[in-house]
């Protein structure tokens, strides 16, 4: 059940035929300690079970909305679809493919709601590829100390290789 008393997170999760790796993501977004969510999911017009599993999910648990557009129109439009069908204080896109940590929603709301000046959280990031056991990359941010600007800020949490 979500609290009332805890802002409304809003996650969008925009998915074209993304049925190998949906329910995970969609199992470790319905299992965050954190309640107060809501997951907007945008099937943009896939040819596999995406839109199954999408029913499945959305019939167990009350905080899903699905949404399916029977043609393709692009990631930059689903992107932007799960984003308007928002409606909580906190938004995040979530991936077909990503694994969220229990405890992700709830340390990101507390860093929001401690420091209002802040416009984005980013956690700790673990990268992996299909098939392999190890990480591509561990991206890591404990303090905004010593970061000079936000292209550098961005750089190092989204693209630790370059």
């Amino acid at each position: 059940m979500a609290d009332k008393n805890q802002p409304l997170v809003s996650i969008g999760l925009p998915v074209f035929n993304g049925s190998g790796h949906l329910a995970l993501t969609i199992e470790s977004l319905i299992a965050q300690k954190y309640r107060n969510i809501e997951i907007i999911i945008s099937d943009n017009g896939s040819t596999d079970t995406t839109w199954e599993i999408c029913g499945h999910y959305s019939a167990i648990d009350s905080r899903i909305r699905c949404y399916r557009s029977e043609s393709n129109h692009g990631s930059s439009w689903n992107f932007t679809r799960v984003f308007e069908l928002s409606t909580g204080k906190y938004f995040m896109w979530v991936a077909h493919d990503d694994k969220h940590d229990p405890r992700f929603v709830s340390e990101c709301v507390e860093k929001m709601e401690r420091y209002s000046e802040a416009v984005l959280c980013q956690s700790h990031t673990i990268s992996f590829i299909d098939g392999h056991e190890e990480p591509l990359y561990v991206s890591t941010l404990d303090s905004y100390e010593g970061l000079a600007g936000i292209v550098r800020r961005y750089k190092e949490m989204t693209c630790p290789l370059l």
